[in-house]
This record gives structure tokens, C-alpha cells and sequence, in this order.
């Protein structure tokens, strides 16, 4: 899992994953993701602090994605301008 802001982008080691019937949960020590598929639903929880996210398509925003965030910097992704 990846947070930050755009350019600054950091991993978050994960502690745990938590799987049930209304969804998953992926716990960080900075907090945790649940993400509710059949609802469309993705809130980040840190502490009692909750904040509803919009989970955005990826064809939609690759090209932020590959290069706005930072996440991919440097990293080679298999297209013909990678050596460019």
C-alpha cells in the first residue's frame, strides 16, 4: 500500500490483511484501509479519525499514476520509452 502526497508517495508495510464477508482490510502501522467491493466503499481509519476515499480507474489516470506520484520513479515499465 502506498500514501502521500503527489510526487512524495511512501510504502506502508503491512501488519495485516483481514478478509471477511463485508470486505478487506489492510492494516499499517499508520492506520488501515477497508475497502468494500460490492459497495464501492474505501475509507482510510487512523484512530477514530475516519476518511471516506474515491477510488479512481486506472485506465483513466495512468499517466498520473506512472509518473505524478513518484511511486514508479525510475522504474522500468515495459514500453518502447522506457531507455528515453
Amino acid at each position: 500500500m502506498f500514501r502521500g502526497p503527489k510526487g512524495a508517495v511512501k510504502e506502508l508495510k503491512m501488519i495485516n490483511v483481514v478478509n471477511d464477508s463485508e470486505g478487506d482490510i489492510f492494516i499499517t502501522k499508520a492506520g488501515k484501509l477497508r475497502l468494500v467491493l460490492d459497495k464501492h466503499e474505501t475509507t482510510w481509519l487512523e484512530g477514530d479519525k475516519a476518511v471516506k476515499l474515491t477510488a479512481l480507474p486506472v485506465e483513466d489516470n495512468h499517466v498520473m499514476i506512472y509518473t505524478d506520484l513518484g511511486v514508479y520513479a525510475g522504474e522500468k515499465l515495459g514500453t518502447p520509452c522506457d531507455d528515453l
